[in-house]
């Protein structure tokens, strides 16, 4: 038998301002303390996580920590999430293409549907993404 060691989810990223490491702003260190309440976690699961991983069990341990205010923990995290800039670079684009396919289909008189709408991968931008 071996002794299993535990440990807390760290901050991301170092809180100096070095160029070329992540920022660590004042919502990710309120965001891993709130969520260090709930107890440490076996230290071999935190080691083999990955940084999107580790992310992912933040945020749900900051979430069921806030009990009443869980709504306003879930905003945090999304508006704080690597993805939100490509969203909003895609998302206009996207929704634009919809409503046109869908405005065409009026006009043509067929039945709605866009599926068929030109749109951009959510994907696409992830790798020019400097956040991810």
């Amino acid at each position: 038998m071996e002794p299993v060691e535990f440990g807390y989810p760290e901050s991301e990223g170092i809180p100096l301002p070095v160029p070329g490491a992540p920022q660590v702003g004042i919502v990710d260190q309120v965001r891993t303390a709130i969520g260090n309440q709930q107890g440490p976690l076996p230290q071999a699961e935190l080691d083999a996580m990955t940084p999107s991983q580790l992310r992912q069990v933040k945020n749900e341990r900051f979430e069921a920590q806030m009990g009443w205010a869980k709504p306003v923990a879930q905003f945090i995290n999304t508006m704080t999430s690597p993805a939100v800039p490509e969203g909003m670079v895609i998302g206009p684009i996207n929704a634009v293409s919809r409503l046109g396919n869908a405005l065409g289909d009026v006009i043509l008189r067929k039945e709605i549907d866009t599926s068929d709408a030109w749109t951009i991968d959510e994907n696409a931008l992830a790798p020019y993404n400097p956040l991810r």
